[in-house]
């Protein structure tokens, strides 16, 4: 279960490095994605996986406004 705090209320125009967020990716819009934002640039947002373990973020795509969900502020896993 993720916790997202809508764009009404995260905007996308405000500092998101380092915060974890949700998004459409463009590869596939249909699809949800939670990154985390490690930088940004005229493009938008460059995001990474927490569990990535190389050094350089996806550098192919970009979140803008357009795509952007919302920041993720919980994740909860249910027990069995």
């Amino acid at each position: 279960l993720l916790v997202v705090v809508p764009p009404t209320i995260a905007s996308y125009g405000v500092s998101l490095r380092g915060k974890v967020i949700l998004y459409h990716p463009v590869w596939d819009p249909s699809k949800l994605v939670a990154h985390r934002v490690v930088a940004d640039d005229a493009d938008g947002l460059l995001v990474e996986g927490d569990n990535v373990s190389h050094e350089h973020p996806e550098r192919k795509w970009r979140v803008t406004a357009a795509n952007y969900v919302g920041e993720v502020v919980g994740i909860y896993r249910t027990l069995p």
